[in-house]
């Protein structure tokens, strides 16, 4: 078929078989190289075969040289007045939804809307008998 590569890859621990649906160009015999795809078989069928290139080293940088550290500049202290400053007051939190409740609370909650839904169920039952039945 035109465009089907057939590969085997070895991992050292065995080979195994790779098809492919595309040409590779920049591959040779003995590359390494990364496959993508579905494992099915005993066979892979890739989506994706790249050949693998080496990671970039980082090369270690030139350090940076200290700097003098600026002398702080003095800073001008305010002259006490008679007028008070306001401190701010704790602000309450704002409520935070069903989350924030007690647990109990919350269990309650579920209670109730679950007797009312059964509730609800037996009256709609009662009401659909009533209406076959009741004619």
């Amino acid at each position: 078929m035109s465009g089907e590569t057939g590969l085997e890859i070895d991992d050292g621990t065995g080979t195994m078989d790779v098809e492919y649906r595309a040409e590779m160009g920049d591959i040779k015999i003995g590359d390494e190289v990364i496959a993508e795809g579905k494992f099915y078989r005993n066979k892979i069928y890739a989506f994706a075969v790249k050949a693998k290139r080496p990671e970039p080293e980082e090369s270690p940088g030139p350090s940076p040289s200290p700097s003098p550290s600026p002398a702080p500049s003095p800073t001008p202290t305010p002259t006490p007045t008679n007028e008070t400053t306001p401190t701010p007051s704790p602000t309450p939190k704002e409520a935070g939804g069903i989350f924030h409740l007690s647990p109990y609370l919350i269990v309650i909650i579920i209670a109730v809307v679950a007797v009312a839904g059964v509730f609800i169920a037996f009256k709609v039952r009662d009401w659909l008998l009533i209406r076959r039945y009741g004619k």
